[in-house]
């Protein structure tokens, strides 16, 4: 098991449901400017080998407006769910808070969809 902890700064604009982060040209550069991207958050999984390569297990990739509901548990994910259900979406910006397992696209060369995966999650919008 693991535990990463990874703060973003952002804000949110509700009325456009886009993420705006303020970025510079470049490094040198004193003059930032906003720029307006989705809402999504990729989850990248690899294992972490000491001897040879990390190998690439799988990624989901989550858009936060329009989370799909977790599942409490991780046996409890059976078939293969749409998640792009738009019925079983909540926005994560409304709720500030939601915990529990995602279906995880493991590898093409695993079938059509890649191995079934999941991956427990917690995410938190908090205010500053």
């Amino acid at each position: 098991m693991f535990n990463y902890r990874m703060v973003f700064p952002f804000e949110y604009s509700k009325t456009k449901h886009r993420v705006i982060v303020m970025k510079k040209a470049h490094f040198l550069s004193l003059r930032k400017y906003a720029e307006e991207i989705p809402p999504q958050l990729t989850v990248e999984i690899w294992d972490n080998d000491l001897l040879s390569m990390n190998d690439f297990i799988g990624n989901v990739v989550l858009n936060l407006h329009k989370l799909p509901k977790p599942y409490g548990r991780a046996k409890d994910i059976k078939d293969w769910p749409l998640l792009s259900d738009e019925a079983n979406c909540n926005s994560l910006f409304e709720k500030e808070r939601v915990r529990g397992w995602w279906p995880v696209a493991g590898k093409p060369k695993d079938g059509p969809k890649g191995e079934k995966k999941s991956d427990e999650l917690v995410l938190k919008v908090s205010r500053y």
